[in-house]
């Protein structure tokens, strides 16, 4: 292949990279008032995901009854369990007391997320801290998906 032939290539694939750029900003720009329209009709429908709201910063909070009620594993309360989700990642709080007369070991579990039908979305790993008895300390779970909107969870030995 000649330099001329390689010039001419190079050329040919540089304006087609152009057409290609200048196609996809007009479609952002075209793309974008059409979405202004859309949000205009979207602000009227209501939220779909039964068991979050949205807060002002963008954070899905679960409002779930069933997800608040306090949760017992071997000798441990689990309570003020909230579930977030902001830019597609997940956490999982909650504070884990000893109710028991023995320190707890540190153990990993798992959490059965369920969803409104009753039926688990997916399991997570969690780690429960080592606490003493009658201490409390906090468990914490992140998935790096968007399932905030969970009903309930349960939670096993792994």
């Amino acid at each position: 292949m000649t330099d001329k032939e390689k010039k001419v290539i190079f050329i040919t694939i540089g304006v087609l990279v152009l057409i290609l750029l200048i196609v996809i900003c007009a479609k952002a720009f075209i793309g974008n008032g059409d979405n202004k329209k859309g949000n205009q009709t979207n602000n009227n429908v209501q939220n779909e995901e039964k068991y979050t709201v949205k807060l002002n910063d963008g954070t899905k909070l679960n409002t779930s009854e069933e997800l608040k009620k306090d949760k017992n594993y071997k000798t441990l309360t689990i309570t003020n369990i909230q579930v977030t989700s902001l830019t597609g990642s997940t956490d999982i709080l909650a504070d884990v007391k000893n109710t028991g007369t023995a320190d707890f070991k540190e153990e990993l579990v798992m959490l059965s997320l369920i969803g409104e039908d009753g039926n688990v979305i997916t399991e997570v790993p969690a780690n429960i801290p080592a606490t003493k008895a009658g201490q409390t300390e906090q468990m914490h779970a992140i998935l790096t998906a968007d399932i905030a909107n969970i009903k309930d969870f349960t939670i096993k030995a792994k």
